[in-house]
């Protein structure tokens, strides 16, 4: 699977758990129901945080860029023994 689509999917479900934590603090201020500020306190702040966080941790992987050769390779004759 590559990497941008599990990124994508990746914010989508942080932003439909937000949007669901929002509607479960919003039922509890109608209701007082402390099973909906619960709810709604996880997947407000908690859920979005650690989802985002591994979105940008994929997204980072990428981002290395090796210049030149491998270090195990040497060119040219060894150095004279002393």
């Amino acid at each position: 699977m590559d990497s941008t689509i599990i990124i994508i999917t990746l914010v989508i479900l942080a932003i439909a758990s937000l949007i669901g934590g929002i509607i479960s603090l919003v039922k509890f201020a109608k209701t007082k129901n402390k099973l909906m500020l619960v709810l709604g306190i996880i997947f407000t702040f908690i859920v979005p945080a650690i989802l985002l966080y591994f979105a940008f941790k994929i997204w980072t992987l990428n981002t290395v860029i090796m210049y030149g050769p491998a270090p195990a390779v040497i060119y040219g004759p060894s150095p004279p023994a002393k």
